[in-house]
């Protein structure tokens, strides 16, 4: 077959990954007009789709698993592709409860389909008018901290948080409570802080920072640390003290070059 020139628009972008995920169908690209046909109908100048099958979606899938942050959810996600069995179904599962990853994975499914089907209609065009296109949007492969919203709780979400952590208190009793809402409107962490004045001025104490363990290392803590340490200056505050465990000293640089200086250091030993 000879080659065509084909402009490539984003319509017949979305087409071929529609043909190439299409397992019931055998379709083919009519250089005429962009559209997908059937290969029944071909008359020898329409272009075979490029071979997708389970092998390619298997390696999709591992791609995405290694992109993510070395977290618990990763783990989970890896014992999933090795286990050898219902692998498709078990990770499509296992997405399900994480709406934030569940859009991540499918920003990363269709950017990497949409350069397979790049490189292929290159091949069987001339010129391709990749101008037209623009630029591919720079969130396709990764969560953007700006897709997280920091705000006050809201009542109906109490119960959530105190189930995270096992905690009796009411709203009352439990500070000033911020949380972080990804783009699908799920609480995936918050900062507790109780304001005191003891000392004689008003302190805060940044009581607590939560985070879904599938979710750390993509900056929420952070997030939520620095929206409480504004929250404390706008209530009046002198000071924020911050307490800090093993799993927070990733977080120690960061309180150190906000201003923070250490206090007291505490050792403990079980007997």
């Amino acid at each position: 077959m000879n080659k065509v020139k084909l402009d490539v628009t984003e319509e017949m972008l979305e087409r071929v990954v529609f043909g190439m995920e299409n397992q019931k169908d055998r379709l083919m690209l009519d250089p005429a007009d962009g559209q997908l046909r059937p290969e029944k109908e071909n008359d020898g100048g329409f272009i075979p789709l490029p071979a997708w099958g389970p092998t390619d979606g298997y390696r999709l899938m591992d791609g995405f698993a290694a992109s993510l942050p070395d977290t618990i959810f990763q783990k989970n996600l890896l014992d999933i592709l090795h286990s050898g069995t219902g692998v498709f179904r078990n990770f499509k599962d296992a997405l399900k409860g994480r709406p934030e990853l569940e859009g991540l994975w499918r920003r990363y499914k269709k950017r990497e389909m949409r350069r397979t089907a790049l490189s292929w209609l290159s091949r069987w065009s001339e010129a391709l008018a990749l101008e037209a296109l623009g630029r591919e949007p720079e969130d396709w492969g990764e969560l953007s901290p700006a897709e997280f919203v920091i705000r006050e709780i809201h009542k109906d979400e109490w119960l959530q948080i105190l189930d995270w952590d096992k905690l009796e208190l009411t709203p009352g009793e439990s500070g000033e409570v911020l949380v972080a809402e990804g783009p699908s409107g799920e609480i995936v962490g918050y900062s507790r802080m109780i304001l005191d004045s003891e000392s004689g001025c008003l302190e805060g104490r940044l009581d607590q920072v939560f985070v879904l363990p599938e979710l750390r290392g993509l900056g929420i803590g952070r997030m939520l640390t620095e929206a409480s340490l504004k929250q404390a200056e706008e209530k009046g505050a002198a000071a924020l003290t911050v307490k800090t465990g093993v799993s927070g000293r990733r977080m120690e640089k960061y309180f150190e070059n906000a201003g923070f200086t250490p206090v007291i250091t505490l050792w403990r030993k079980k007997l």
